[in-house]
């Protein structure tokens, strides 16, 4: 009962999530929707929640069942689809009940949402379009003695309906499986609400997926949202995102990857023709430092000179030397503060340390005669074995060896927030500047496993820290990018 209870409710918070998030679309006016309803009461199984819009001559009514699994131990076919099991309706049986009890209406859309994906190799696979997840009319066509005609004849017959009204259901369905994950959904949700100028977050969502539960306990007119609706609401639950009085400027900077944000850029660099994420490409060390620094520290010099204006606000898919890059030269001795993405938080860079976070630190002599140190920071993943084996390929030799991890170890979620973050940032720059007094390199060589937005705080505490050789990984190995000075 207790799994059962779990998956239920996991089934439910799927579903209200999904609802909040078509819902958050009404406050977007070009996607013109008229209404969103949850749980319609003619809609039959696809009436976890519907949307209207403005024009149903341009665009039909989508009708939605919404269907959550707790694990992937299996997918739908073909087969799966007009499977009764114990003398139940079978899954294509409910949605074609929901088309009859709605073709009066006019054209409709009938949709299966599901975090299940279809079978590898089964014929519904190949049926989906990509493209808005139709189904292949190819289906429709196709002569009865070939395999996918005895489908058409199967799903037919098991329907025990006539071609016309057959064809006309079958065209508007709609398959969307693979759909994500509910922490995949929980940070399109935030992303979602960040765009539109709401608070984000797991507070912020809670409060909204509440509100979806309460608008289907009320029941009636309750259930029916409308854009004015929705307003009212998000001032009653007060999730309006607080306007900031202190001016910033908003920067792009596109390594991997040129993307739209939750703002409108002031300043943009697009570095993407350098770099190529499926293939691990990245510019080669002259390139980064005879172009690509140059730009960003003119970047920094014409903001500081047309504006006083010291708080920045960043977003791009940055690779991570352009990360350290970018908070090296916009850093915090030259006084700025900067706003950045991680996952569904926003993390600012002067977000106090938090002091119960901790710092392991492993040092290993090397060579005495050798001039270089190396670093060695290991937060999400263990860097140090492909370090180890990339500088042992190379014959680099070193003074010294340091490695620092946060104290739990490195791994996915060894920072919690951005106090911790804080705290890390700081806490390794004391130990570079310490390694840097006592063996006094030439050079740092820094090899970092770990988050692009702790990489940014980690660079803006770089000052006074001699010169640092940065490398990306290529997979295998590693490439040097910049050098900062």
């Amino acid at each position: 009962m207790g799994e059962q209870s779990s998956s239920r409710l996991e089934g439910d918070r799927f579903q209200h999530l999904f609802s909040w998030h078509v819902m958050l679309d009404l406050l977007d006016s070009t996607k013109g929707i008229e209404k969103v309803w949850i749980e319609h009461p003619r809609a039959g199984a696809a009436d976890d929640v519907t949307v209207f819009p403005q024009q149903p001559t341009a665009s039909p009514p989508r009708y939605y069942q919404i269907k959550w699994h707790v694990d992937h131990r299996s997918g739908y076919s073909m087969g799966a689809l007009i499977d009764r099991g114990r003398g139940k309706t079978s899954l294509l049986e409910k949605l074609w009940k929901s088309w009859q009890a709605l073709q009066h209406i006019g054209n409709c859309e009938i949709w299966l949402v599901s975090n299940w994906s279809s079978q590898p190799g089964d014929l519904l696979s190949t049926l989906i379009q990509g493209r808005d997840y139709r189904l292949d009319p190819a289906l429709l066509t196709a002569d009865l003695s070939s395999p996918i005609g005895d489908w058409r004849k199967r799903w037919q017959d098991h329907l025990r309906t006539d071609t016309a009204n057959f064809v006309r259901f079958y065209n508007t369905l709609r398959f969307r499986l693979g759909f994500m994950s509910i922490a995949d959904l929980e940070e399109v949700v935030d992303r979602q609400m960040r765009a539109y100028g709401l608070k984000a977050g797991e507070g912020a969502r809670s409060v909204a997926v509440d509100q979806v539960r309460r608008w289907i306990e009320e029941g009636g007119t309750s259930k029916t949202i409308t854009l004015a609706s929705l307003s009212a609401t998000l001032d009653h639950l007060d999730l309006w995102a607080p306007r900031n009085q202190e001016p910033q400027l908003v920067v792009f900077v596109h390594t991997w990857v040129t993307r739209t944000y939750d703002c409108l850029a002031d300043y943009e660099l697009d570095w993407s023709v350098h770099f190529d994420h499926y293939d691990r490409r990245v510019p080669d060390s002259a390139i980064w430092n005879q172009q690509l620094l140059p730009e960003l520290r003119n970047l920094e010099r014409t903001l500081s000179q047309k504006t006083n204006c010291r708080r920045i606000k960043l977003r791009g898919s940055l690779c991570l030397s352009a990360a350290f890059a970018f908070g090296h030269v916009f850093s915090v001795a030259a006084s700025y503060r900067l706003e950045l993405l991680h996952r569904t938080e926003t993390w600012q860079s002067e977000t106090p340390p938090d002091p119960t976070c901790q710092l392991t630190v492993v040092e290993a002599p090397d060579t005495p005669e050798a001039s270089g140190l190396l670093l060695v920071i290991s937060v999400t993943g263990d860097a140090r074995p492909h370090v180890e084996n990339f500088v042992q390929a190379q014959s680099m030799i070193f003074r010294r060896r340091v490695y620092l991890s946060p104290q739990g170890g490195p791994h996915d979620y060894s920072v919690q927030g951005a106090g911790q973050a804080s705290a890390l940032a700081r806490l390794i720059r004391i130990e570079l500047r310490r390694a840097v007094a006592t063996y006094q390199p030439s050079v740092t060589h820094l090899f970092y496993f770990g988050s692009q937005s702790l990489a940014v705080l980690i660079g803006q505490k770089l000052n006074a820290c001699g010169s640092i050789q940065l490398y990306e990984f290529q997979n295998p190995g590693y490439t040097p990018s910049c050098l900062l000075r």
